[in-house]
This record gives C-alpha cells, sequence and structure tokens, in this order.
C-alpha cells in the first residue's frame, strides 16, 4: 500500500492490475514523502521503499495504516489478470532482485508448461500457498463488505487515472502511466477453453459476481 500523506489518499496495489505503473507516478509525486515503517523488512527497490506494510497489502491488512486516508486500487478482468500472471512467471528473471517466492513461481509455470495446467495447479490448491493469487475482492473488502470504494477499471486504465488523478490527488496535468512490469502476450481469450473459464470463475467467484465481470466470446 502506498500512503498519499497531502491529499489523504492510499493505493491498495493488487497483483497484476496495473499498480506498477500506478506506483511509479506516485513514487515521483512523493518523492521523499513516501511512508516507510521501522518494521526491519529488507526495503532494497523502489517498490519496497514506496510500499508501506507489505507491498501488496489488502485493506484488511492495511487498515492499521489508513487512518483518515480514502484508498483506491484498480482491478482487471479476471480471466486477463490469470493470463498476465502465467506469462509473468514465465518470463526470464532479471539477474538482481528476483525473490525466492518468484523463483518458486516460475519454476511451477515451467513445470506446467501449458496456460491451462497453470489454471489447473492454481485451482487445484496452489492458490492457498501463493498470497498473490487471491482474489481481487479479497484486496477490497473486509468481512464480505467492499470498502475499497474507489475502484479503477484495467480495461480503462489510462483515462480512468487521469480522472482520479485530477480528482483526488490534486494534479492538473496528471503524466500518464508508464509501462511497468509489463509480459507480452496474446489477445487473453485466446488462451481458454470452456474448462479453464469455469476453472477461474470457481476459483475466484466474487471478482465476478461482486466486480461485475462477464465472460467474453472466445476467440
Amino acid at each position: 500500500m502506498v500512503i498519499i500523506l497531502k491529499n489523504n489518499k492510499a493505493f491498495i496495489h493488487i497483483p497484476k492490475t496495473g499498480g506498477s505503473s500506478v506506483s511509479a507516478v506516485l513514487a515521483k509525486m512523493l518523492g521523499k514523502q513516501g511512508v516507510v515503517p521501522k518494521d526491519g523488512e529488507d526495503r532494497s527497490g523502489w517498490q519496497l521503499r514506496l510500499h508501506c506494510g507489505h507491498m501488496h497489502g489488502s485493506y484488511a491488512e492495511a487498515i492499521k495504516y489508513l487512518r483518515k486516508h480514502e484508498p483506491f486500487a484498480v482491478v482487471r478482468h479476471p480471466m486477463d489478470r490469470a493470463v498476465s500472471f502465467y506469462t509473468a512467471s514465465m518470463r526470464e528473471p532479471k539477474k538482481n532482485g528476483v525473490s525466492p517466492a518468484s523463483l518458486r513461481l516460475r519454476h511451477a509455470a515451467i513445470q506446467c508448461g501449458s496456460f491451462k495446467e497453470f489454471v489447473r495447479w492454481i485451482a487445484g490448491g496452489a492458490a492457498k500457498d501463493y498470497p498473490l493469487f487471491r482474489p481481487m475482492w479479497d484486496y477490497l473488502s473486509l468481512n464480505g463488505e467492499q470498502r475499497v470504494h474507489n475502484v479503477l477499471r484495467f480495461e480503462r486504465l489510462q483515462d480512468e487515472w487521469m480522472h482520479y488523478a485530477r480528482k483526488n490527488l490534486g494534479m492538473l496535468n496528471p503524466p500518464r502511466l508508464p509501462r511497468k512490469n509489463t509480459s507480452e502476450h496474446d489477445d487473453y481469450r485466446s488462451y481458454y477453453d470452456t474448462e479453464t473459464v469455469e476453472l477461474l470463475r470457481e476459483l475466484w467467484p466474487e471478482d465476478w459476481e461482486r466486480l461485475g465481470y462477464a465472460v467474453p466470446a472466445l476467440v
């Protein structure tokens, strides 16, 4: 989570939703204002130094830091998000700064081979072992109730970011979001068949129902 003291806002960083792009703009905006708790954790790397508490902390986990800060977040179509997890996991890691968890995830993705097997692996229990695979709803809610109401959509993120930044962050001319931590892949719909769609619907039911996502026509 990124605390924005001046505007009493906080960014809840949900994995694989464009959060690194938002964080990059916030890092320039905040300068040395970013809150870094004295928790003894390794804070190497610009993102870890910027974030307060766990980088991908949910609303429930970040609530002790929030005080009067109004949170916002970005969500993404569950099918697109799952493909992004897969392609990012298969990507050759950088020489420096790769966590043991990321290396384990890459090894597991390589062992799976295909995207279908990757989804089967997540749905078969891996989601419990890797917090990154939590439903987006978990990041936005507390005791089943939505607590993060300022939610931007990845599908139209540039436009929604511009509107949010002008209205809530005091930016007259907000910078466009840069591409950060991206993975190249084909149209996400081309990765799916009926089975993989149903597996995701069963794995992340709240993301479909509560966030209003529907299954598109497959290609």
